[in-house]
């Protein structure tokens, strides 16, 4: 049988393929064959592998995003609650039990992670509570928040003392139209129950959901909760991560060397953080499973190819030179190329196969291009400027709407333009010594000044990362006008720096002031009292005169003389005494003021023994102060109450303790006297101003001056309260801890 013309051409042309024969020929073409191949399963496994696991990354993302939202909805869930209880609750602490009723019917229909509702005064008093406990919360991180600006306060993790339950509170304070606060509103999360917003369906086996707090502090956890909540993870390299990252998905090692996928998004209406970890085994499951096929579907082509080559030498060399071509158009980019070969059996397979791993690699392609699309629409409609900026021509690659509305140049300008074309000349150096640096991951780039299209300056807080942008390193910006922030800011320090100095020009003033009251003093308690012993000396003496006539007009006007000297000789010295406790040192004991109160009243009732008084002085009352100082004012106010109760035929004078706190505590002295209209109250402790005349009661108008100032230099203050005819009752209140002001 004659030999085919090919077949004779070979045996005849290359000594080489003469001794390799048929068999020989044909294995080393399907190995030439399987080259191209090899290669596009190499390139599509590379491709597979990695959308697969940038799905795997975006699938852990998107799952966190999922739990911030539903974070923000129940937060969302509490400040609609807050509003709703502010626009029902009455600010008036005298409504305290219609208010706590209503709480206690409210908080019956929330679920078990709200715990406790309540309305305070801006102290931190309770006005109303659903539970009837009534803390003072004044020194909580939410109230004080609360009372600083509007809208919603979120506290801080906090363990109850009582029953060891991890809770969050909630506040939002109540304003009267002219902005003042009226109360606070406020309601506590117990923590316990917050893991009821976590959902792990769709989520890789074996995943574990975290809530963390802004400063790594865990909130709630899928798993072993009880264990994890309340525990500061900052330091773990989860935690600490987490805490870098605030939004986004990669691969983090824990402490215990277990590799895990992670996904970290951040809430929008808390500081708070969403995590959930995946391990690798089962996040990657369809990594490994593309591994695997990609590799069964190689060693298929490959047995495929031996196979083809032992059975049909002849019939198979010109489809398989056929079908690598295809394989060379294909992987040189014509990704629409396919193979026409119709050959029977193994070659019609494996023309065949070739078309279905290029439509699986076209499809995937194409998928992976709508993702980039995709994110290039995410990135044109975010509402916070950014640009992507090419690493080696410094030149703009990409600009979203919003940097152009906040700059003024179009998207053709941009393109146009460098990275230092936005910046002032001076900022050109540090802009060139950023770029020389190579931080992987978002890292902040401080604050910068731009110029706009119009000219005009504005700063702008920067963050950047660097990636791959059309296969060229770029770095993405993401800017935040701070120009009105920071214009503030260094108006506040301007406005710091001024109140200083005014209170330096006060200090000098007061200072001034003191020395002048000094002298003044020095004058009167040398210069005025000699003058008025002379005057009532004098008139002494002439009273005395054995020639001055008993019943005259002259003896008359001596008297007066006399008693107008005695009386601002009693003045003189009452104001000697107001500057000196004024000016003394406090020496600080404790007093016993039930004690200091029964002397004051025996030294008046040996006074006048005859005036049938009945004293209550209630005993034990103490308090930290200088003892000489508080003497006088007991002195003075029950000296007051037994002047002004000497037309009362059933006189009675009380002293007593009318509130007490941890901070203070207030005393009174009650009379059952003469009494004052409250219209003049403002005049009550003021010095020389008098409520009766002279006449209806002697006095100087100084011993209630005298003992405002001693108490408010204790850290007290002072009151009154009156009605004609009714009595009197004045009221003093001392601190309990801490240093009384010298």
């Amino acid at each position: 049988m004659p030999l085919p013309s090919g077949a004779a051409g070979v045996k005849s042309g290359s000594p080489f393929m003469q001794a390799m024969g048929v068999r020989s020929t044909v294995m080393l073409l399907v190995a030439v064959i399987a080259i191209p191949f090899l290669m596009l399963a190499i390139v599509s496994a590379q491709r597979n592998l990695r959308f697969e696991q940038n799905a795997a990354e975006q699938r852990a993302l998107t799952h966190a995003r999922q739990l911030t939202a539903r974070i923000d909805d129940l937060v969302g869930g509490v400040d609609d609650l807050l509003v709703v209880l502010a626009q029902t609750l009455s600010p008036d602490p005298a409504d305290a039990a219609q208010n706590g009723a209503r709480l206690a019917r409210i908080g019956a229909r929330l679920p078990p992670v709200y715990s406790q509702l309540r309305i305070s005064t801006p102290q931190g008093a309770a006005i109303g509570h659903s539970t009837g406990v009534s803390p003072n919360i004044g020194g909580r991180k939410y109230f004080r928040d609360a009372l600083l600006r509007p809208g919603l306060a979120t506290g801080e993790p906090a363990r109850s003392y009582r029953n060891g339950i991890w809770t969050m509170g909630f506040g939002r304070a109540i304003h009267d139209p002219a902005g003042k606060v009226l109360a606070v509103v406020s309601v506590t999360l117990r923590l316990e129950h917050l893991h009821q917003i976590f959902d792990d369906r769709g989520l890789p086996e074996g995943s574990i959901l975290y809530v963390l707090s802004e400063r790594g502090m865990v909130l709630a956890r899928s798993a072993d909760q009880e264990h994890w909540i309340g525990r500061d993870v900052s330091r773990l390299p989860t935690g600490k991560r987490a805490l870098e990252l605030k939004d986004g998905a990669e691969l983090i090692v824990t402490r215990e060397g277990t590799a895990r996928l992670t996904g970290i998004a951040s809430a929008k209406r808390v500081p708070w953080l969403a995590v959930i970890a995946s391990p690798t085994e089962s996040a990657f499951a369809g990594v490994r499973a593309e591994e695997r096929r990609s590799l069964l579907l190689f060693l298929a082509a490959c047995g495929f190819a031996l196979v083809a080559g032992l059975m049909a030498a002849r019939r198979l060399i010109l489809p398989i030179r056929r079908i690598t071509a295809d394989a060379v158009a294909f992987g040189g980019g014509d990704l629409a190329h396919r193979s026409t070969v119709a050959a029977p059996a193994e070659m019609g397979v494996l023309a065949r196969t070739f078309n279905r791993m290029a439509d699986d690699m076209a499809a995937r392609t194409a998928s992976l291009e709508t993702s980039e699309a995709r994110y290039r629409s995410m990135f044109q409609s975010s509402p916070q400027p950014m640009w992507v900026v090419d690493r080696e021509t410094l030149r703009f690659l990409a600009v979203n709407d919003a940097a152009m509305a906040q700059y003024g140049y179009s998207r053709e300008e941009f393109l146009a333009m460098e990275g230092g074309d936005i910046r002032p000349p001076e900022e050109h150096g540090r802009f060139r010594a950023y770029l020389q640096t190579n931080v992987s991951g978002v890292r902040a780039a401080g604050v910068w000044r731009h110029r706009r299209k119009d000219g005009s300056l504005i700063e702008v807080e920067i963050s950047t990362h660097e990636l791959m942008f059309d296969g060229r390193p770029a770095l993405h910006s993401a800017l935040l006008d701070v120009t009105e922030r920071l214009r503030m800011e260094r108006e506040v320090r301007r406005l710091n720096l001024d109140l200083e100095e005014r209170v330096r020009e006060r200090t000098a003033e007061l200072s001034a002031t003191n020395r002048e009251l000094e002298a003044f003093t020095y004058s009167v308690s040398h210069d005025l009292h000699n003058p008025l012993r002379a005057i009532d000396g004098f008139s002494k003496l002439l009273l005395d005169h054995p020639g001055m006539p008993e019943d005259s007009e002259a003896r008359d006007y001596l008297e007066r003389i006399r008693g107008a000297a005695q009386r601002m000789g009693g003045l003189i010295a009452a104001l000697l005494n107001l500057s000196r406790v004024s000016r003394g040192t406090l020496r600080k004991t404790h007093v016993d003021l039930s004690a200091l109160a029964a002397q004051a009243a025996e030294e008046l009732q040996q006074q006048a023994p005859q005036r049938m008084v009945e004293w209550r002085i209630a005993p034990g009352l103490s308090v930290d102060g200088d003892a000489g100082l508080l003497r006088s004012v007991l002195s003075n106010l029950l000296g007051n109450a037994w002047k002004y109760t000497r037309n009362q035929p059933r006189p009675v004078i009380e002293f007593g303790l009318h509130a007490d706190t941890a901070e203070r505590a207030e005393f009174f002295v009650r009379d059952n006297g003469a009494g004052f209209d409250m219209a003049y109250s403002a005049k009550l402790f003021a010095v020389f101003q008098r409520l009766h005349s002279p006449a209806e009661f002697e006095g100087n108008g100084i011993g209630l001056a005298t003992v405002q100032r001693i108490v408010e230099r204790h850290g007290g203050s002072v009151r009154g309260e009156g009605r004609p005819g009714e009595g009197t009752t004045l009221y003093f209140s001392l601190p309990r801890q801490g240093q009384a002001p010298g």
